[in-house]
This record gives structure tokens, C-alpha cells and sequence, in this order.
């Protein structure tokens, strides 16, 4: 979902991802509805642990759903530019620096996406919105996006 996809921390998005598909199978959700009302102290660490990372979609969601009403970014896009993010931010901090700038713009090129950008320092300036030589989520969400837009227009062309 976008909501998760919005989330920074990639062990906290591994996690809900995780179960949201485990949630999937029937028996994993009756195991967990067991655990969760057998077992009080896993029920009460389990709220705990579910209001805080709620919080964290909750915030996250909501600045991908104003860069999306400002029309910035489609849901579409969003989920896009996380996977292609989480492939690229290698560290998992979070940013792309340049180093993972130069294999992000290898791997359009390997996809045959055509990058106007040409080097891998004019595509940090077109991106990095506030100038601090990183590309976080959302500066990258807005790129890509943007990269999408120019790909349709070419097609139709």
C-alpha cells in the first residue's frame, strides 16, 4: 500500500509488509489472534508496538498524500519510486547519495529507460529539492514521477 510504501525506516516497511502478507493466510491470522488475546503480556506489548509504528504510517502517509493533492506524485508513482528506492538505498538510510545516485542512474539505463539527466550530478541537482547533496523519499518520489511523465509524453508522441 501507499501507506507503507511512505514509510522511511526499511526494517520497520519489512516488517508491516511481513505481515500484512502473512495476514494473507488464514491460519497465520488465527495464530495471531491467539497469541494476542491468550497471551496478556504479548497483547499489551502488541498495542504498544502497533500505536507507535500507526503513528509512523500515519505521518508518513500524510506528506505523500499532500505531495499527491498538490499533484506532485500518483499513488501509482509512489509505490514505483519505493521499489526502485529500497533497490538503490543500499545502506538503508533513508537518502540517496552519489554513489547510489550512479547505480540508480545504471539501472534506468539497464531497464532502457531513457534519463534525461544524462550524469549522475546534474540528476542529483534536478532532484535534491532542498540542496543538502542527498535525495530523500520524497524528493526521489517527485523525480520519478516526473521521469514517468516525460516517458508517457514521448510515447504518445
Amino acid at each position: 500500500s501507499v501507506e507503507m510504501a511512505a514509510v522511511k525506516n526499511a526494517r520497520i516497511r519489512s516488517v508491516l509488509i511481513g505481515v500484512a502478507d502473512a495476514l494473507e493466510e488464514p491460519r497465520v491470522r488465527l495464530a495471531f489472534r491467539i497469541l494476542y488475546e491468550d497471551i496478556s503480556p504479548l497483547r499489551f506489548a502488541g498495542d504498544v508496538i502497533f500505536k507507535i509504528i500507526d503513528g509512523m504510517v500515519k505521518d508518513e502517509g500524510k506528506r505523500l498524500l499532500e505531495l499527491s493533492e498538490r499533484g506532485d506524485v500518483s499513488e501509482e508513482g509512489v509505490l514505483q519510486a519505493r521499489s526502485l528506492f529500497s533497490v538503490v538505498d543500499r545502506d538503508e538510510n533513508g537518502v540517496i547519495d552519489l554513489e547510489e545516485g550512479e547505480e540508480l542512474l545504471r539501472c534506468l539505463e539497464r531497464s532502457g529507460v531513457d534519463v534525461p539527466w544524462g550524469d549522475v550530478h546534474s540528476f542529483m541537482q534536478q532532484v535534491d529539492g532542498d540542496k543538502d547533496g542527498r535525495i530523500c523519499f520524497d524528493e526521489f518520489a517527485v523525480g520519478v514521477e516526473s521521469l514517468l511523465q516525460l516517458r508517457e509524453a514521448d510515447e504518445k508522441a
